[in-house]
């Protein structure tokens, strides 16, 4: 059983912190080519719409107390979630125009990375089983979908191996910072709320039926 030190160094590639530049780059690089531009907003489309989700479940919670006690439930893991979309699209297109094979392993390898980084967040004790489940099933979920979809576009040809040294030199730069969600969203959910109360995991825990 690892300690705890090396489960908190992996559970820092699924902040957003490292998310937001990676699907960035992911992004300029589809943007960068006439024909892969249409995939770029598909791309930003899904991202958005995945953390959407993500936030959405935690709002609803925070601002309103709705959850699933019996299931510990309070909003979907973010970590797990985003890095199950994040990782195995950017191993895809940063294989290029290799053969499908190699296309399928940097997928599973991808998925790989994203389910250490849920297994992190249990042994972390940040999220229950059933938010850091649910949160990796749809990350991986809308990954898949989508690669499936566009799995013959979704590449850079020689241009691959660029977006791999640019993240490789980005992440020194951001990997072990934490992005401000969680201050965000507590922000967001005293402005939903009736009474200005903003329900935590504790008083989800201490005030059941």
């Amino acid at each position: 059983m690892l300690t705890i030190q090396p489960w908190t160094s992996i559970t820092a590639f699924g902040d957003s912190a490292v998310l937001l530049p990676c699907a960035a780059l992911m992004l300029l690089w589809l943007w960068a080519l006439p024909d892969s531009r249409g995939l770029a907003w598909r791309w930003a489309a899904l991202f958005v719409a995945v953390a959407g989700l993500v936030a959405g479940s935690k709002l609803v919670f925070m601002a309103w107390g709705w959850g699933i006690r019996r299931l510990d439930f309070i909003g979907l893991s973010g970590h797990s979630a985003m890095a199950a979309l994040v990782w195995p699209s950017l191993f895809v297109l940063a294989c290029g125009s290799a053969p499908r094979f190699w296309r399928g392993m940097a997928t599973a390898s991808g998925l790989l990375v994203a389910l250490l980084v849920a297994v992190s967040r249990l042994v972390l004790h940040v999220h229950s089983t059933a938010e850091v489940v649910a949160g990796f099933v749809v990350g991986a979920t809308a990954a898949l979908l989508f690669l499936l979809r566009h799995g013959e576009r979704w590449q850079l040809g020689r241009q691959g191996w660029l977006l791999a040294i640019a993240v490789a030199l980005v992440l020194p730069f951001v990997y072990g910072h934490r992005f401000p969600s969680e201050r965000l969203l507590r922000f967001v959910a005293q402005g939903l709320s009736l009474d200005n109360t903003v329900y935590t995991r504790r008083y989800f825990r201490e005030h059941g039926d």
